[in-house]
């Protein structure tokens, strides 16, 4: 993903800062795919999808023009001007990116990738100074891969004596991944290693840890394979895979999700059994100090209630509840899960993102009025401070350091990648552990917090620019967005957007409907049926920074990943003479047979089905692939993928390339 955005960036620099298109004066030929007469029937509608044969990623075909399609790309990047020095910008401005820092145990970790590396390594330190310098796990250099293939971390958990860390890693991208067992004080990695393993987590207890597999067909593409058939295991160090216990199954054929946690004393083991095609969730609980429990008994009853397990205290288990869209923290006793404790209802206005609890006291990360607060609460639920976080920075929950008294977070902003930072436990003060690697002023950079009208929505817009920016309608411009699944999109680095800003260029980031930024209502407005209205989000920002002399039509891009990729990529087919360039990264553009490969059916809310004649007919107003005219001058589109992408298959990417070339 990294390098995606490195190219991203370089193209939208070399084009804005050369202010030369070469298409204008060299004219691109574009491979050419064999079509095929295939249609499709959805309600009495006809559908044809001629380049159905790209979907088969594996044929020989398909490869062939695949290479094809990447050598125009890169000859076309080689020869617009100021390439070399713009890379040489981004290098400059990247150094080390930190990711994920976290204290486990006796260690501080983090994921880190160096400039120009496409895997993540594990480093490790003992103390968080600036004069102790981050350790690389060296085990994790020496997987075994091929020469076209691309190792990752993606995610690692430390026992509870600080002794072993399991990691696991995915291949090229995969969804699909494997664990790994080190030993962290004689740095070596044991013979433990477990495969076919897909949306787990790893959740030490004694002498090993729980983990998720699931059924795979050998042979089959693993864009094809479906997530089906989880199974929950118990691996004991220095045993085989094969010699696993298993936990927890469901009797026929599912695609749940099982998401385990264990109580920091080890006495309860708790299991959502998420089934995420009806988005419903079933809690069960073994508490291992009662001698008549022998099975999982239920906690919380199959609903679409939403629970999170916060920690124990006594003989009771916290949980953060979201209910009708309100959330509270409750506390139930195992025995008699019926009967709840309220601790703390939710806070109007604030949109709740986490919860971390210790000793009695609650921490909740909200965010409000586009930036990050964290509000402390007592054990009876009286607010005990509020501690705000900068406008364009977030913050996120990493642990405590029991020994300094300290609750631990990463701290990123779009100005600085993410380091470590603390609240004291006594006094609330918010400090920062270490200092931030840049090699700019950050003084020379203006962050804005905006709002602008798009029918009877407001939407924020965040916007970052170099100070004394000049509004003449003439400024290169990037406009960033995602609007899916209600997620609060917030404040990351990138070095590229750095560099983009140093150059003359406006960052700009859309928080459209969809997504979660103003709360529950907010993901519905612009989920399923009302798709259109995100839609209409991205064309009234584009208009407002217009209409505000930031830009002009012939200077803007626009660019988003996985569903903002589908965003840019829909907008693009609505107002083509609205943006100069679109970047679209790992997008769904095909609508209807998104739900036909790997986890789009878990999606059917967000999107929905071609099953249904209602929503096929929504599917088919704004699908990118289906709305591409004959006639229309577009703008200049990017379109990047992974070949093993497999939750938003390549294929998707394919077909729309060739329809748009052809």
């Amino acid at each position: 993903m990294k390098s995606n955005l490195f190219i991203i960036y370089l193209l939208l620099l070399c084009i804005y800062c050369s202010n030369i298109l070469i298409a204008q004066t060299e004219a691109l030929i574009y491979p050419e795919f064999h079509k095929c007469k295939q249609e499709d029937v959805y309600f009495d509608y006809k559908v044809e999808d001629p380049y159905r044969l790209l979907e088969n990623q594996e044929s020989e075909d398909t490869k062939q023009w695949v290479e094809k399609e990447n050598k125009l790309t890169q000859s076309y990047l080689n020869k617009i001007p100021n390439n070399f020095t713009l890379r040489e910008q981004i290098k400059r401005n990247t150094e080390i990116e930190y990711l994920t820092p976290k204290k486990k145990g006796d260690y501080y970790f983090v994921l880190m990738s160096k400039f120009n590396g496409s895997e993540l390594s594990i480093y490790f330190k003992k103390e968080i100074s600036d004069y102790v310098y981050w350790e690389e796990l060296f085990v994790t250099k020496d997987l075994k891969v091929n020469k076209n293939e691309h190792i990752s971390i993606t995610n690692y958990e430390v026992s509870a004596n600080s002794k072993y860390i399991a990691y696991s890693f995915d291949k090229n991208g995969s969804d699909w991944k494997e664990i790994k067992v080190a030993d962290l004080q004689l740095q070596k990695n044991l013979d433990d290693h477990l495969f076919d393993i897909k949306f787990t987590s790893i959740v030490w207890r004694g002498n090993g840890f729980y983990y998720t597999k699931y059924d795979r067909e050998i042979n089959l593409e693993q864009y094809k394979q479906l997530a089906e058939n989880g199974k929950l295991y118990y691996h004991k160090l220095g045993t085989t895979q094969d010699k696993d216990s298993l936990i927890f199954k469901k009797n026929s054929v599912s695609s749940n999700v099982f998401l385990p946690e264990v109580s920091k004393n080890e006495r309860y083991l708790i299991l959502n059994d998420h089934n995420p095609v009806q988005n419903t969730n079933v809690f069960y609980c073994i508490d291992f100090e009662n001698k008549n429990q022998q099975n999982f008994m239920p906690l919380f009853k199959k609903s679409m209630k939403e629970f999170k397990y916060l920690g124990f205290e006594k003989d009771s288990l916290l949980f953060l509840t979201i209910i009708n869209n309100e959330k509270k923290v409750i506390a139930i006793n195992p025995q008699n899960p019926l009967k709840w404790n309220e601790r703390i209802r939710s806070i109007e206005n604030l949109n709740v993102q986490d919860v971390f609890y210790h000793k009695g006291k609650i921490f909740e990360l909200c965010f409000y009025n586009q930036q990050d607060i964290i509000v402390v609460f007592d054990s009876k639920g009286n607010i005990v401070k509020k501690v705000e976080i900068p406008f364009g920075s977030s913050v996120s929950f990493k642990g405590i350091d029991e020994k300094l008294n300290k609750l631990l977070f990463s701290y990123e902003s779009y100005l600085h990648p993410s380091i470590f930072a603390s609240m004291d436990l006594t006094t609330y003060k918010f400090e920062l552990l270490e200092k931030a690697k840049i090699s700019y002023d950050m003084a020379d950079y203006e962050i804005k917090k905006l709002m602008y009208k798009s029918d009877t929505a407001f939407v924020p817009l965040l916007l970052m620019h170099k100070k004394g920016l000049k509004l003449d309608g003439n400024n290169p411009l990037l406009i960033e967005f995602y609007g899916g699944f209600g997620l609060v999109s917030k404040g990351g680095y990138d070095a590229g957007k750095i560099t983009f800003i140093e150059n003359g260029g406006i960052y700009a980031f859309a928080m459209i409907r969809g997504g979660g930024e103003k709360g529950f209502y907010w993901h519905k407005a612009g989920a399923l049926f009302n798709r259109q209205k995100s839609i209409n989000d991205i064309i009234s920002g584009a208009q407002f920074l217009i209409d505000n002399m930031y830009t002009n039509a012939s200077k803007i891009a626009i660019t988003g990943g996985s569903h903002g990729g589908l965003m840019a990529c829909a907008v693009a087919m609505q107002r083509p003479d609205l943006f100069a360039a679109v970047v679209s990264n790992v997008g769904n553009f095909d609508a209807f047979r998104f739900e036909k490969f790997t986890i789009g059916s878990f999606h059917a809310d967000e999107y929905g089905t071609v099953k249904d004649s209602l929503e096929f007919l929504n599917l088919k107003s704004y699908s990118p692939l289906h709305n591409v005219k004959k006639g229309i001058k577009y703008p200049a589109i990017m379109i990047m993928t992974s070949n093993y992408d497999d939750r938003v298959p390549p294929l998707h990417s394919y077909k729309m390339a060739a329809t748009l070339q052809e």
